[in-house]
């Protein structure tokens, strides 16, 4: 499946609302992409990453209509989203505020392969093995924090747009 990295399908969904189909065939990259995945998880380790690299989630295919999302999830090695394979790495984020207003946000470790030591407005993460993304979702929240009380490090443009989407609401 060809395509470039973006939104593929627009929510909201309900849970029950999201059907997940896991293939049993693990996806075959090409032979460059592989050697380029091993050189990512080696440059990640010598950054003092723990990342190991196991079976996460590759959109096959998905369908999206009023009311419906299905997915067709097909296990890939985990590093193949450090590279050109990128694009049908899957993932959930999610943007999440409390019933008081107050925004979850994060700083990322530094050795993380993407946004290393950014700060991150929401939570999210790829979707493992056998699992269903709305459970990738639950997996990754933590507290909710408010803007206000986030360190000082915390990037700017975050800081502004935490703060229009909460304007916004």
């Amino acid at each position: 499946m060809e395509r470039g990295a973006g939104l593929l399908a627009r929510g909201p969904w309900e849970p029950d609302q999201v059907a997940v189909r896991w293939r049993d065939d693990e996806f075959q990259p090409r032979a460059a992409a592989s050697a380029a995945a091993d050189a990512a998880i080696a440059q990640l380790r010598e950054r003092g990453s723990p990342s190991h690299d196991g079976l996460g989630g590759r959109l096959a295919r998905y369908r999206a209509e009023p009311g419906r999302l299905e997915l067709e999830l097909q296990p890939a090695r985990w590093s193949l989203r450090l590279g050109e394979d990128a694009a049908a790495s899957l993932s959930a984020l999610c943007v999440a505020r409390d019933p008081d207003g107050r925004w979850l946000a994060g700083r990322r470790a530094g050795w993380l392969a993407t946004w290393a030591g950014r700060w991150a407005l929401g939570a999210g993460g790829s979707v493992e093995l056998g699992e269903h993304p709305v459970d990738t979702l639950g997996r990754e929240l933590r507290e909710p924090a408010e803007v206000s009380e986030w360190p000082l490090e915390a990037d700017e443009p975050l800081r502004r747009m935490a703060s229009l989407l909460a304007a916004a609401v």
